[in-house]
């Protein structure tokens, strides 16, 4: 039997994918409360529908596909059709990390007028680089792509002007 969402967990999915959960590689976190009828609806109710999961060994729920689906539907119809934002992290230095994090913005880059981004927050390749890592939401673009590996980890390079007005926060 196929129940349709309610307007709550649609709603749930729409923030999670709003907030730039929807990557492989970083949970979809849900905003939820485990309280039965709760809002925004429980876990339990979203797996219910089809609509999240919660896999062996994890303890966040990921969207299902239907729910990314019901996340989608709920973004065109909110923001009439803006790209969605994709996750994106970028590696740093401490001293630069906390001027980012402090409202600086991005208006360095240190092989040109762009800075690098991974999808992968943690394991990726850049890890052992660096020390601190950010996070930004972009609405990423095709030519940006720089570089995909084979277990997924994309690697885009974001020029300046992309990011005027982007607001890290801590990864």
């Amino acid at each position: 039997m196929n129940i349709p969402p309610t307007d709550a967990m649609r709603s749930a999915c729409y923030h999670a994918l709003s907030n730039g959960l929807r990557n492989d590689h970083d949970p979809y976190v849900l905003f939820i409360d485990d309280r039965e009828g709760a809002r925004p609806p429980t876990v339990k109710g979203l797996v219910s529908r089809g609509l999240a999961e919660v896999r062996p060994g994890a303890t966040l729920p990921r969207l299902t596909e239907a729910g990314i689906d019901v996340a989608k539907e709920e973004w065109a119809k909110r923001t009439g059709g803006k790209p969605i934002p994709t996750p994106l992290f970028h590696r740093t230095s401490d001293d630069v990390a906390a001027k980012l994090l402090l409202g600086g913005a991005f208006d360095f880059g240190r092989e040109g007028p762009w800075v690098y981004f991974s999808t992968v927050r943690a394991g990726g390749l850049a890890e052992d680089s660096w020390g601190t890592c950010v996070r930004v939401l972009l609405a990423v673009r095709p030519e940006w792509l720089h570089d995909e590996l084979p277990d997924g980890e994309e690697h885009y390079r974001v020029p300046l002007a992309a990011l005027r007005g982007v607001r890290p926060t801590y990864a």
